[in-house]
């Protein structure tokens, strides 16, 4: 989504247009609903997830 709810849509209409679409969210869904894993395994992984981005912005960051 383009916008980012600042401009022209209300943040209701964001919140809404992302969960109705958000693809991460709805696969998210489908991975509880199928139990592929667990809810905290799905957790740990986003968890492990957000390290390695934020390591990495950090690591972009200070080689400037």
């Amino acid at each position: 989504m383009s916008d980012p709810g600042k401009t022209y849509r209300t943040k209701e209409e964001v919140d809404k247009y992302r969960e109705t679409n958000d693809c991460l969210h709805h696969l998210e869904e489908l991975i509880l609903k199928h139990k592929i894993i667990s809810e905290k395994e799905l957790r740990d992984i986003e968890k492990e997830v957000n390290k390695e981005v934020s390591d990495a912005l950090n690591e972009a960051l200070s080689s400037t």
